[in-house]
Order: structure tokens, then sequence, then C-alpha cells
């Protein structure tokens, strides 16, 4: 039986920072387009890939949470989530997202 894989996509604040996460915690391919589009693709791709259960924690800044893009990626992970356990039961991929808090501000003397 194979073990089940975890991977960690680091918080961001931008959209472009998010992308560039996720196509590093997953290592997307290097035509990854940097768009929700080409994270949708990669996403099914990795998905289809998955050889044993599979989570990836997204670490999500706290001040991202508030964005359209936010949403439109959440979207995005429970779209691939839903195919991934119809298509692969056995090997399906979830999503599991952690807010990170804000960094607390720096006081200056």
């Amino acid at each position: 039986m194979t073990r089940p894989q975890v991977y960690e996509v680091a918080a961001a604040q931008s959209k472009d920072q998010v992308l560039d996460a996720f196509a590093a915690a997953l290592d997307f391919p290097d035509y990854f387009g940097r768009n929700l589009d080409a994270l949708a693709d990669c996403l099914h791709d990795f998905a289809a890939a998955a050889s044993a259960p599979t989570t990836v924690v997204w670490r999500v800044d706290a001040g991202f949470e508030t964005t359209r893009s936010y949403r439109l990626i959440r979207e995005i992970l429970a779209e691939v989530a839903a195919k991934s356990k119809q298509e692969s039961p056995k090997a399906a991929v979830s999503f599991v997202l952690q807010e990170q808090p804000p960094a607390p501000a720096v006081q200056r003397h």
C-alpha cells in the first residue's frame, strides 16, 4: 500500500504569489501559465497522477482571504477534489486551508 502524501503550499499575499506557491509546492511544469485557468489545469493533472491519498495544505494569508482570487481558487480546489474523489477514490486529492494570522506589527523604539 502506498503511503498518503502531504504537500504544503506557503502563504502568500497576492494572486501571483499564491500561483507561484502552488507551482513550487506541487512541482508544476515550466509552462505553467500563472493564471487561474492554468492553475485548474495543473491541479487536475496533479490529481490524475496521484497514486496514493494526497492532502494539499494551503496556508492562506489572512489578507488574501478577502480577495476575489481567493474565492475563485477555493472553487477550483473544490472542483478538483470532487473530481479526484469520483475518479480515483483510493488516491483522492483533498485540500485543507489553514488561515495564517497577519504578521504582528513591528514596534520601533
